[in-house]
C-alpha cells in the first residue's frame, strides 16, 4: 500500500495536467478519463523505477530512506509480477490509440529507464538531468494527451508546454537543492557542480521566466480564464521560492497541499463534465 501511494503528488500532478488539456479542448469523456489514468499509472511506474535504482543511495539518509520503499524492502516476486502486469496494461490501453500510442509507450519507457537506470542514469549527468526532467515529467503528460486525442494545437497549448517545461525544470532544481549534501557525497548532478547558491539563482531566474510567460499570456488573452484557479493555487509556491533562503528546501506541506487543492478542483471539473 505504501508503494502504491508513493509519490502521489507526482502522479496526481499528471492527472491534473492531462485533465487541463482535456478541459481546454472540451474533450472530457469516459475514454479520455481512462487515458489520463493510464498516464498517471505510467508516471507512478517511472517514479517507482527511479526509487528502485536510487535505493542504495537513499539508504544513506534517514529521511530519504523513509520515503523510498525499496531502501528498506527488496523487490519481491510479487512486486516484479505486479510491475509486469501494470506495464502490459499500460501497453494495451495506449495500443488502442494505434501507432501513436505504441510510440508513446516506447518513448516513455525508454526515457524512464535512461533517466534512472545504469549505465546511462541521466539524472546523475549534469545538464542531462535538467533537460530530461524538463522534457518529460510535467511536459509529456500534456503533449501526449494532445497527440493521442488528435486535436489541433492552439497558441495556448504552446504557451502551456513552455510553462510546464519551466515548472518541471524548477521542480528538479528544488529537489537537487534539497538533497545537495547527500548528492555531493555519492553522485554528481547539475547542482553538485554549480553549488546550492548557483542553483538557487537559476531557480529564481526560471521562476521569473515562468511568471512572465504566464502573466503575459493571460494579459494578452492567449491563456484561457479557466486556468485562473490553478494559477491561484500555485501562487504561494511561486512566492515561497523568493522568500526562503538559497539553501532552504521547498515546503513539502505547501507543495502537497497545492496538489490536493488542484486535484479537488480537477475532480469537480470531471464531475461536472461526466454528468452533462
Amino acid at each position: 500500500m505504501r508503494l502504491l501511494f508513493n509519490h502521489a503528488d507526482a502522479w496526481g500532478l499528471t492527472l491534473i495536467i492531462g485533465s487541463v488539456c482535456l478541459l481546454l479542448h472540451d474533450a472530457f469523456s469516459l475514454p479520455h478519463l481512462v487515458l489520463i489514468l493510464t498516464l498517471a499509472g505510467t508516471a507512478w511506474f517511472a517514479f517507482a523505477l527511479n526509487d528502485y535504482f536510487d535505493a542504495p543511495f537513499d539508504a544513506h539518509d534517514p529521511l530519504k530512506s523513509a520515503r523510498n520503499y525499496f531502501a528498506g524492502h527488496p523487490a519481491s516476486p510479487v512486486i516484479l509480477l505486479s510491475s509486469v502486469i501494470i506495464l502490459v496494461a499500460i501497453l494495451l490501453i495506449l495500443g488502442t490509440f494505434g501507432g501513436r500510442g505504441l510510440i508513446v509507450f516506447g518513448v516513455a519507457f525508454t526515457a524512464a529507464w535512461a533517466y534512472s537506470a545504469p549505465p546511462l542514469r541521466l539524472k546523475r549527468r549534469p545538464g542531462y538531468d535538467l533537460i530530461t526532467h524538463a522534457l518529460f515529467v510535467q511536459t509529456a503528460p500534456y503533449a501526449i494527451t494532445l497527440i493521442l486525442i488528435g486535436v489541433a494545437w492552439q497558441t495556448f497549448d504552446v504557451l502551456l508546454l513552455a510553462l510546464l517545461a519551466l515548472s518541471s525544470l524548477g521542480a528538479q532544481l528544488e529537489q537537487q537543492i534539497r538533497d545537495y549534501e547527500l548528492d555531493r557525497r555519492l553522485e554528481r548532478n547539475f547542482t553538485t557542480v554549480i553549488g546550492q547558491k548557483g542553483a538557487a539563482r537559476l531557480l529564481r531566474l526560471v521562476t521569473v521566466g515562468f511568471t512572465l510567460i504566464g502573466v503575459g499570456g493571460a494579459v494578452g488573452g492567449y491563456l484561457p480564464f479557466k486556468l485562473l484557479p490553478f494559477a491561484l493555487i500555485g501562487a504561494p509556491l511561486i512566492a515561497h521560492r523568493f522568500l526562503r533562503r538559497a539553501d532552504a528546501p521547498r515546503s513539502e506541506r505547501l507543495a502537497f497541499g497545492a496538489v490536493i487543492a488542484a486535484l479537488l478542483y480537477t475532480g469537480s471539473l470531471w464531475g461536472a463534465a461526466l454528468i452533462r
